[in-house]
């Protein structure tokens, strides 16, 4: 198993960062301090969640099949900006 070339293990063996590892797939190269700390703040603030959809994500029942309720979330999560 390759990532744009580079066996998996020299992530495991460098122990490459989730971060590292997504701007690798994206740009083609693992990123310079500065272009991992900008990413790793972008995606922090890009994650946070609505608060409305802890809401709704605690109307579901709790015996409903995790991907209904996957699905769901996913629809709903696209309402807001």
């Amino acid at each position: 198993l390759t990532y744009r070339g580079l066996p998996i293990e020299t992530f495991a063996e460098e122990k490459v960062s989730f971060v590292e590892t997504a701007w690798l797939l994206i740009f083609g190269e693992l990123p310079t301090e500065a272009q991992r700390d900008d990413f790793r703040k972008r995606l922090t603030e890009y994650s946070a969640l609505h608060r409305s959809m802890d809401l709704h994500f605690n109307a579901f029942p709790p015996n409903g099949h995790p991907m209904a309720i996957m699905s769901s979330m996913i629809n709903a999560m696209s309402t807001h900006d």
